[in-house]
């Protein structure tokens, strides 16, 4: 390299090998200079030590710092990565030249002088071959779901624990590796039974869309003379089992065969394989006795070594068991699989006690539900956790304004608006509480609020423009409406609104068009009907009034206005019916 008139520093960080790691990665350093010849303020430069950023490639663990010419060093500072961040300075540092700082010394030593290596030639790097098999143990086991298949005579089958564990291995009889491998799981199922492991194989080739899938792999189960269980796979057992591998391994993709679940005699499943497994490795996962999320952490890593066993990284673990099950849950709940979902979200619960969220979303669920006593109590367990949880509040104040308790849902809104006076949801729902009390003036206040906080709230635009609309400031109301429409949805609620407007402004055209997407959008909105069958008499055409009419009376027989409409338009002209 081409010599210049430069400074450096070069720094070798060695931690104290107890509570900061020998290598001191995660280390901040900063180092500051200054000019010695001109008047300027002192320059800080700040680096992290990282383990590595590269495919196929290692950081150095040596840091460098260019600090130019004619400058002198002021100092250098060092947080090391330990629970008490440690800062700690230090002297004696050399420029251009490698200065090694233990940790405790507060004094630099400098390394050994370096040796030119020789001989070395450049050469291509390459990515090692993947291996044919992918083993995942599982740090954040998951219940197993029930394991119903369908025998090959067509019967609905559901495998019994005998109190071992069961492997579930997923085979195709055109899957050349799945042959080799059930082959070697017949051979050796004594041995598997002895270190206590069932088999269950469940053939996916129906699910691949082979029609003759179950006459095959009848006729290659026997071929085998498997000495276990052996069936045809239903779609809800291969679509549970996905759900479980999606919500730990996030990857898209679809599965290779043969693939294999080992479930634990408590129902758990305990490993994942993907691709053919030796025995040897069956039965060395089964008596693995790993049992705490540290222990199973440190099974599945991926080289060798020990975890940090410390309370910091014990609740990280505990939080990532509590994630794993909220996704399943959020997953059932999107399939509007309520139950199950609350299930899920109670066993998260039992990892950790003061799961504000968790809590909020088993709330939010019970409300989808109906069941809104339910809600309440999961909202207000939330608070327990979280008291000044602005968003909770308004949950729970909806909660209570769809139960009728309006007094407290005041309270709750009131402070959460006190906690964040910018929540648009907490002042809209403020106005629905004014709306029950009939206090017109401060429900106007509170959705004008809403909207201030967010100009696009559509519940707020179209409460206001309701209240525009019911004091006959129709061009106000057509704004409004016109502005909540494009974030509604295509809510036949706005549409009408907008309809009915433009109605009473003899915007006919603009009114036939709003009303008919409302009634496409909500054919069972009852309003839309009834205003086009306004619209129809305006336009002069009794008859299609008249179907609307007829058709709001379906929806709603109580509806106000379409039976007496109906009646009018039946009596004529002259009052007598026609």
């Amino acid at each position: 390299t081409q010599e210049n008139e430069n400074s450096y520093v070069q720094l070798k960080l060695v931690g104290n090998g107890t509570d900061t790691n020998r290598d001191a990665v995660g280390a901040r350093v900063s180092l500051t200079y200054r000019n010695s010849a001109a008047d300027q303020e002192p320059v800080t430069l700040i680096k992290t030590l990282r383990a590595g950023e590269g495919f196929l490639t290692q950081s150095s663990d040596v840091m460098h710092f260019g600090i130019g010419s004619d400058n002198e060093l002021v100092s250098v500072t060092i947080r090391w990565p330990n629970q008490q961040q440690e800062f700690e300075e230090f002297t004696d540092i050399q420029l251009n030249a490698r200065n090694v700082l233990q940790q405790g010394s507060g004094s630099a030593e400098l390394s050994a002088e370096r040796k030119l290596v020789s001989g070395l030639k450049p050469q291509r790097l390459t990515a090692p071959q993947p291996p044919s098999t992918i083993r995942i143990p599982l740090v954040y086991r998951l219940t197993a779901p029930p394991l119903e298949y369908r025998s090959f005579d067509g019967k609905s089958v559901r495998h019994k624990s005998s109190g071992k564990a069961t492997l579930v291995n997923l085979w195709s009889n055109t899957c050349s590796p799945c042959v080799k491998e059930l082959g070697e799981f017949a051979e050796n199922y004594d041995r598997l039974q002895k270190g206590g492991i069932d088999v269950l194989a469940i053939s996916v080739s129906e699910l691949e869309g082979n029609p003759d899938a179950v006459k095959n792999s009848s006729e290659f189960a026997e071929n085998l003379e498997l000495p276990f269980p052996a069936g045809m796979a239903t779609a809800s057992l291969i679509e549970e089992l996905k759900r479980r591998h999606d919500a730990l391994i996030k990857m898209d993709r679809a599965w290779t065969l043969p693939a294999s679940f080992l479930i634990d005699e408590n129902g758990e499943i305990d490993v994942i394989y993907k691709g053919i497994v030796e025995i040897d490795t069956l039965l060395s996962d089964v008596a693995d006795t790993s049992s705490t999320p540290l222990t199973r952490f440190e099974r599945a890593a991926g080289l060798p070594g020990l975890a940090l066993n410390h309370e910091i990284f014990a609740s990280v673990l505990d939080g990532g068991q509590v994630g794993v099950l909220a996704k399943l849950a959020r997953n059932l709940k999107d399939e509007l699989r309520f139950d199950e979902a609350i299930e899920m979200y109670r066993l998260a619960i039992d990892y950790e006690q003061e799961q504000a969220a968790v809590y909020n979303e088993i709330a939010l669920v019970q409300s989808i539900k109906g069941d809104e006593v339910s809600a309440i109590d999961s909202f207000r367990q939330s608070l327990k956790s979280e008291p000044d949880n602005s968003i909770v509040m308004v949950n729970l104040a909806q909660s209570l304004i769809r139960e009728s308790k309006f007094r407290e849902a005041k309270q709750q809104l009131e402070k959460a608006i006190q906690l964040d006076a910018d929540n648009a949801n907490a002042h809209f729902n403020l106005g629905l509480v004014h709306s029950s009390g009939q206090d017109r003036e401060k429900e106007e206040q509170a959705y004008r609020q809403a909207i201030v906080c967010d100009p696009n709230h559509p519940q707020a635009l179209f409460r206001l423009g309701r209240i525009m609309e019911g004091q006959g400031k129709l061009p106000a109301a057509r704004e409004l409406y016109s502005q909540a429409l494009p974030y509604s949805n295509g809510s036949p609620a706005v549409l009408t609104g907008l309809g009915r407007v433009c109605l009473r402004l003899q915007e006919l055209d603009d009114a036939e068009k709003y009303l008919t997407q409302a009634a496409q959008n909500g054919p069972n909105y009852a309003d839309a009907f009834f205003h086009l069958g306004n619209l129809m008499m305006l336009r002069n055409n009794p008859g299609t009034a008249r179907n609307m009419y007829q058709r709001t009376l379906q929806i709603n027989r109580q509806h106000p206005g379409a039976a007496e409409a109906l009646q009018r338009l039946n009596a004529g002209p002259s009052g007598t019916p026609q």
